[in-house]
């Protein structure tokens, strides 16, 4: 064993596996043919892993010797960037992890189920005889897309040996696992579509979206504290808005309310490597109609950006309201 892969030898040499033992691809580029054993090409006697290379003998004399590095190139290495387009305070294109699959405990993508599609994943593939246009990815659930969330045809491109897709989040997840957050774990399968084989398998955990409290006239941060404790260890990225010292001002004083608190949880989410471009945002009373303001555009100066994946609005009068400050 080294790391994730099993490497053997047999009568036709060295071969690898990374499920396993379920499949198995050959290792021999460089290695000697062997002569003496009727039947056999590459037939391995000795095989050992020492001080980060493969080396293999047989008693006809003929020796071999590989960097264990070298495993990567039988597939590839994976990129995942954070991708933002819409909030230009956040990275484009900010690296997230990276890995040769080497590792046989990967550390998993921390996706948010905000049907956003902030996660980019580039492909480099190692592998000359494998095509770029067979490689696909894949969530490896089955299920509803707002469920598993999905890769689209129209968001994989290929440039040079890299491909390169865009995840489209699930929009909902009924988590399976409660630790310090609730999350429903799942993987991403980099698979060969010509043979229906997986290259690759990569752990992923789903989380639920980042939640945005926005109190109403004359409240204040505490105004959600019982919904807070409620969900505060459900959900990773909960932020009570405080708008306190202009709550009774007029709309367009608290323009900015809404689009400031989900810059912040944003930010701050990506901070801890979580995958999200939207956030719920909880409304009460005015902080409803802030909320539905900032979606219609109603301010020429605050503008939204595709950053609200839900909104739930809580005793708002959207048809006004006879204690409506003028």
């Amino acid at each position: 064993m080294y790391g994730k892969y099993v490497i053997a030898g047999s009568g036709s040499g060295v071969f690898i596996s990374d499920d396993r033992g379920d499949h198995w691809r050959s290792f021999n580029d460089g290695l000697p043919l062997f002569r003496n054993i009727p039947g056999f090409t590459n037939y391995v006697y000795t095989l050992c892993i020492f001080n980060g290379r493969i080396y293999v003998g047989n008693d006809d004399g003929g020796t071999f010797s590989r960097p264990v590095s070298d495993l990567q190139l039988l597939n590839g290495s994976l990129n995942v960037y954070a991708d933002d387009e819409n909030h230009p305070d956040l990275k484009r294109n900010e690296l997230i992890l990276s890995t040769d699959f080497l590792d046989e405990e990967l550390p998993p993508i921390k996706i948010c189920a905000d049907g956003s599609n902030v996660t980019l994943l580039k492909y480099v593939n190692h592998n000359p005889a494998l095509a770029n246009s067979s490689i696909k990815f894949r969530i490896q659930s089955e299920g509803l897309i707002s469920v598993t969330g999905e890769f689209k045809d129209e968001d994989i491109r290929i440039s040079g040996d890299t491909i390169i897709a865009r995840l489209t989040h699930p929009q909902l997840v009924i988590p399976t696992i409660t630790k310090a957050f609730d999350y429903r774990p799942d993987s991403i399968e980099i698979f060969n579509v010509t043979q229906d084989t997986v290259l690759h398998t990569y752990p992923i955990e789903i989380y639920r979206a980042p939640l945005v409290l926005v109190h109403g006239l004359w409240g204040d941060r505490n105004s959600f504290d019982g919904m807070y404790h409620a969900y505060d260890r459900n959900i990773p990225w909960i932020r009570p808005v405080d708008y306190a010292t202009t709550n009774s001002s007029n709309f367009s004083t608290n323009r900015r309310v809404v689009r400031d608190a989900i810059d912040a949880i944003l930010s701050n989410a990506r901070s801890s490597s979580f995958l999200t471009g939207k956030a719920v945002v909880v409304g009460h009373s005015m902080g409803g109609i802030l909320t539905r303001l900032y979606l219609q555009n109603a301010f020429t100066d605050v503008f939204y950006r595709n950053d609200i994946s839900k909104v739930i609005t809580l005793n708002t009068p959207h048809y006004g309201s006879q204690s409506a400050i003028f």
